[in-house]
């Protein structure tokens, strides 16, 4: 056993102010088990404490029956009673019965319990001492001692709120004695109340050293297991052990096996070069397996430190454990520990950390990454006063060959789009699918202005010549937003925000072509978006009406009808020309029921003619 080993077994240190729960101290020793093992014994004893509650109330009472009126003493048992239940069913709930851990407001708020009991327990010494002869007092300081022991015994795991009870319960008698009896008398009980107070913090120490001790070994004897765990099983971990110059002290067969190295040879290489494989002889090592130097060089231990080794020119994925070793003269010896395998977890979690950044129909970076390829480019401008830039593209009649060909041949189109963007991207830039028929290309240094207007118009002719997929040539094309950061936005969020409304006027233009964001744009996205909400309340607020117009034969001169004109005048806005409400109707889809309000109130104005 080293001296280390050893000094994990020696008495704890113990902060008396973490004993009474008044302080949370920032070492090594968790305090939370502790509290929660306080709690337990508390929890354990309630029911013992209840009772000599209602022994020494119903004692006290016989006592003081023959000088007290009888309802007071039966007023004062209940009192005790009802608060000695209480503070059972307290220390009884569920909320710490299981718990493995307890807060400090826990073990602190204990102390209302010993408060409580010791205030309804002085009054037996305060208001009905004066009354009582020698017996009687003889009587009644003999049941509060008892009392008193009992609960320094029986409740020292929880020694704040047990000294609370005997200080206020002992301050009780001492004041009695001393005003009814003699100081000497009063003395002698204040000695008794402190003595009580000293042994109730003591035993709640070791109860406490006890149990913070089996806390240190259950921690030891877990440690012990994981490096010592070995199996038959192929899966399982395998152990390894190194000297003091960091060679292979021991090593079982399966470690040997695992790293490719014969087992009859693997004893005295060094452990580094072991894991290094081919690449020690060049130097050119994994971060991993330099945080394993470093750990070693400073003789600390370490827990699943994860680094790749080569093995058969495959690369495989490593977890290590290990703790330093010393000997009887606290002499650094060596290492020992525990490695396995976690290549196909690895695989895994890089299979599904791609799944969530790449998309799976083109194989381009999908919106997350997109994302965040952005704030990385917006952060590096805004870090070097450059500037960087945006693209959002639309593919123009994509629908179309959905609805008539098969959204098939259309994911077959979406990928040799796909291509064609790849083929236009440098190291400056960084293609990526939205969704749908939506890609994204972020440029991270957009300082020449023309450079990227430029790639924008490449996009679109690129995208505008012919497919041929499947035998069916398709034409296509796109349209393009651009904006630029910072100036059209210092977020990522405003800045797809300002290349979405650019987007929009290309398309609005008849597409085929980009254009970039002006703050025009958002002030006119901002007036359609404030006329929708209005449009979706006009009718029903009677904002719309129907000027009719008449309907004249040129030649002859006759009416042949009327036309129904629709109008909206605004409370705010007031006459809004039909050329902004009726499209927007029409792109919300409000302009049915519109129609319909408008039918029938021409019809209703028709038929009154």
């Amino acid at each position: 056993m080293t001296s280390q080993t050893n000094s994990q077994f020696a008495k704890p240190r113990i902060d008396a102010r973490a004993l009474l729960g008044l302080y949370d101290p920032a070492d090594t020793t968790d305090w939370g088990p502790i509290r929660a093992a306080q709690l337990h014994a508390g929890r354990q004893l309630a029911l013992f404490m209840l009772a000599a509650n209602v022994v020494g109330a119903s004692l006290v009472t016989l006592l003081l029956a023959p000088l007290v009126p009888q309802w007071q003493l039966a007023s004062w048992g209940a009192l005790v009673a009802a608060v000695a239940v209480a503070v059972a069913f307290r220390r009884l709930s569920t909320r710490t019965r299981n718990a493995v851990t307890a807060s400090l407001g826990d073990v602190r708020d204990t102390v209302l319990d010993g408060i409580a009991l010791g205030a309804v327990w002085t009054i037996p010494p305060l208001a009905f001492g004066h009354l009582a002869d020698a017996n009687a007092a003889l009587g009644l300081w003999i049941v509060l001692s008892l009392l008193m022991t009992a609960s320094a015994v029986s409740m020292a795991a929880l020694p704040l709120a047990t000294i609370a009870f005997v200080a206020i319960l002992g301050g009780a008698v001492v004041t009695t004695l001393y005003l009814v009896a003699s100081p000497v008398l009063a003395a002698a009980a204040l000695l008794f109340t402190v003595l009580l107070a000293m042994a109730t913090f003591a035993r709640g120490k070791a109860l406490v050293v006890i149990r913070a001790s089996e806390l240190a070994i259950a921690e030891r004897d877990e440690t012990v297991s994981l490096l010592l765990r070995e199996s038959e099983d192929a899966g399982a971990d395998w152990l390894w052990e190194i000297d003091a110059q960091r060679r292979v002290a021991r090593a079982n067969p399966r470690f040997a096996v695992a790293v490719g190295v014969d087992p009859k040879l693997i004893n005295g290489m060094p452990f580094l070069q072991v894991l290094a494989g081919p690449t020690w002889e060049a130097g050119n090592f994994a971060a991993g397996l330099r945080a394993l130097a470093e750990k070693l060089k400073g003789r600390e231990s370490f827990r699943d430190l994860l680094l790749p080794v080569y093995v058969g020119g495959e690369e495989h994925w490593w977890e290590m454990s290990a703790t330093p070793r010393f000997d009887e003269s606290n002499a650094f010896i060596g290492f020992r520990g525990v490695g396995s395998d976690v290549t196909e977890a690895r695989r895994t979690s890089d299979k599904i950390n791609r799944m969530a950044r790449f998309d799976t129909l083109t194989g381009l970076p999908n919106r997350l990454l997109i994302h965040e390829t952005l704030a990385a480019a917006m952060a590096e401008a805004e870090k070097w006063g450059s500037r960087c830039a945006f693209m959002m593209i639309d593919l123009d009649r994509f629908k179309a060959v959905n609805d008539t060909l098969g959204h098939p041949i259309g994911d077959r189109l979406l990928g040799r789009v796909s291509e064609r963007l790849k083929q236009l991207m440098t190291d400056n830039e960084m293609i990526g699918r939205l969704g749908g028929d939506e890609f994204a290309v972020v440029v991270r240094d957009a300082s020449d202005t023309a450079r990227t207007e430029g790639m924008a118009q490449t996009i679109i002719e690129s995208l505008s010549q012919p497919y041929e997929v499947d035998q069916h040539t398709l034409y296509i094309g796109c349209s393009v937003g651009l904006a630029t950061g910072p100036r059209d936005g210092r977020t990522a969020e405003t800045l797809i925000r300002s290349a979405d409304l650019a987007l929009y006027r290309s398309k609005d233009a008849g597409g085929g072509v980009f254009h970039s964001y002006e703050p025009q744009l958002h002030l006119a996205a901002e007036e359609r978006r404030v006329l929708e909400i209005a449009l979706r309340s006009a009718v029903e607020k009677g904002e719309m009406h129907l000027n009719y117009q008449p309907v004249v034969d040129a030649r002859t001169g006759a009416l042949g009808g009327f036309e129904a004109l629709l109008r909206w005048t605004h409370p705010e806005f007031g006459n809004v020309s039909p050329v902004k409400f009726i499209p927007l109707a029409e792109d919300a889809r409000l302009i049915a029921p519109i129609g319909e309000w408008v039918l029938r109130n021409a019809c209703h104005e028709a038929a009154r003619w």
